[in-house]
């Protein structure tokens, strides 16, 4: 997937974020509420997800789809966190550590790709996902769309 794809991608699921409200957000659950009536017109009856929670209805064509567990990828593995990082990976063309700061709250280091690798690195990251404000999650999507596109982060592995 090219640079570009990519970018268009992450801005489409920050616009989708940014008009999300505020008690349609929970960071920590992927989904912790009832789910999504109509998909055509994403109307819900009290769904409270995260960001990869919302991709059933934002963008069906990434793979996740709504069960009766939550969050499920229609590609399934013994693995259930495995399987929805893979169908994230895979939609936006982003490697796993990336995938981990955007939709796990994971803090990460990514050697930078405008200075000399050996000598710095960046972290990025909110390290946690308990009780964080949608707008703090917002920032990240920005800061992350703005280190790829100025070519300071390796956005692949």
């Amino acid at each position: 997937m090219t640079k570009a794809q990519v970018l268009k991608r992450l801005n489409a699921t920050l616009k989708k974020l940014i008009a999300l409200p505020d008690n349609k957000f929970r960071y920590d659950n992927f989904v912790s509420k009832s789910k999504v009536v109509d998909k055509d017109t994403e109307q819900t009856c009290g769904t409270v997800c995260c960001v990869a929670g919302w991709y059933p209805a934002w963008f069906p064509e990434a793979g996740l789809i709504w069960d009766d567990h939550g969050l499920e990828s229609v590609k399934k593995t013994n693995n259930y966190d495995d399987d929805i990082c893979n169908a994230l990976m895979k939609y936006h063309g982003i490697g796993y550590h990336l995938t981990q700061v955007l939709f796990y709250g994971q803090k990460e280091q990514f050697n930078t790709n405008k200075f000399d690798s050996d000598l710095f690195t960046l972290e990025i990251g909110i390290g946690e996902t308990y009780r964080v404000p949608k707008k703090n999650v917002v920032k990240l999507f920005k800061l992350v769309i703005n280190l790829i596109k100025k070519d300071m982060i390796d956005y692949s592995n």
